[in-house]
C-alpha cells in the first residue's frame, strides 16, 4: 500500500468510528432527576454554604438577585424583528430574564421570581415561532426555556409545564429534527453557529427526554454528530478565525455543552481532546 493510500484509508477508518459511535449513541436507562442542567440541588447547596465563607461569591449572588428583582417587574419578551431577519435579541433577552428569576428563586424561595419566568416561559412559547430561519434565535430561545424549565421543575404547575415542555418541542426540537434530517448548512459549518445550534437544541432535548425520550435522544446523537465541526476552528492552537467577539459567543455555548455532557452522561465523548481547546483560554 502507498503511503497515500494508508493515510486515506486511515482517514476513512476514523471518519467511519466518529459516525458510528454517534449513531449508536443512546441515553441511560435513567436519566438524573431534574433539575440535571448544572445548577443541580447539589450545586444550590454548594453555593450557599460557600456564601458563607467567600464575600466575593455572596456579592455575586446578591447583584443577581437585585438584577431579579428589576426585571420580574418588567414586561416580558415580545414576538418582534425589527430588521425583518432576525428575533435574537428577543431571545437573548428571555435567556436573561428566564435563568436570572430561575436563580433568584432557587436562591431565596420568593415565588415572585416563579412567577415571573413562568410567565415569560409561557409568552415565548406561545409565540408562532422561534424564528428557525435564523436558527440562531431559535437555539437561543430554546437554552433560554430548558433552563428556566429545568431549574424550576419541581415547582412549574403541571398544565404550565405541559405547555412550557411542548412550546420546546415544537419550535426548537422538531424543527431541529428536521434541520439534521436534511443536513441544514450549520450541522455541517465550521463557525459559531454550529456550536451554539447544537448547544440549544441539546439542552432542550435534555430538559424534556423523561416525557419525549424518542425525539430527545435524537437530537442528542445527531448534535453529537455534528458537533466536531464546530470545533474544528479551535486547531491548531486555539486561535478562533472569526476574531475575539465570535469566539467569546462560539466558545460560551461550546462550553454550555461540554459541561452538560458531563453533568448529564460523565462522558465529554472525546470532545475535550480536539486540539486547541485546552489553549483556546489563552488566546
Amino acid at each position: 500500500m502507498t503511503t497515500t493510500a494508508f493515510r486515506l484509508s486511515l482517514v476513512c477508518f476514523i471518519l467511519s468510528w466518529t459516525y458510528v459511535s454517534a449513531e449508536e449513541f443512546s441515553f441511560p436507562e435513567k436519566l438524573p432527576e431534574h433539575p440535571r442542567l448544572f445548577f443541580t440541588k447539589q450545586k444550590e447547596t454548594e453555593i450557599k454554604e460557600l456564601m458563607k465563607t467567600d464575600p466575593f461569591l455572596e456579592k455575586l449572588v446578591a447583584e443577581l438577585i437585585r438584577k431579579a428583582d428589576r426585571v420580574k417587574n418588567e414586561a416580558p419578551s415580545k414576538y418582534e424583528i425589527p430588521d425583518g431577519r432576525r428575533l435574537l435579541d428577543q431571545s437573548r433577552r428571555s435567556l436573561e430574564r428566564t435563568t436570572v428569576l430561575a436563580f433568584a428563586y432557587r436562591m431565596t424561595g420568593n415565588t415572585e421570581y416563579v412567577d415571573a419566568a413562568i410567565t415569560e416561559m409561557l409568552t415565548v412559547c406561545r409565540f408562532e415561532d422561534w424564528n428557525p430561519s435564523h436558527y440562531l434565535d431559535t437555539a437561543e430561545m430554546a437554552t433560554a426555556v430548558a433552563l428556566g424549565y429545568d431549574w424550576l421543575y419541581d415547582v412549574i404547575p403541571t398544565e404550565q409545564k405541559e405547555e412550557i415542555r411542548n412550546g420546546m418541542v415544537t419550535h426548537a426540537l422538531k424543527t431541529g429534527a428536521d434541520i439534521y434530517e436534511r443536513g441544514g448548512w450549520w450541522t455541517t459549518g465550521t463557525n459559531n453557529w454550529n456550536e451554539v445550534c447544537n448547544a440549544g437544541l441539546t439542552l432542550a432535548a435534555l430538559a424534556v427526554a423523561d416525557d419525549e425520550r424518542e425525539l430527545a435522544e435524537s437530537i442528542v446523537r445527531s448534535a453529537i454528530k455534528s458537533f466536531p465541526r464546530g470545533l474544528l476552528p479551535y486547531k491548531p492552537d486555539g486561535a478562533y478565525p472569526e476574531g475575539p467577539m465570535y469566539w467569546s459567543y462560539g466558545a460560551s455555548f461550546s462550553g454550555l455543552k461540554l459541561m452538560i455532557h458531563q453533568c448529564v452522561f460523565n462522558d465529554d465523548f472525546g470532545f475535550l481532546e480536539t486540539e486547541g481547546l485546552k489553549t483556546t483560554g489563552d488566546y
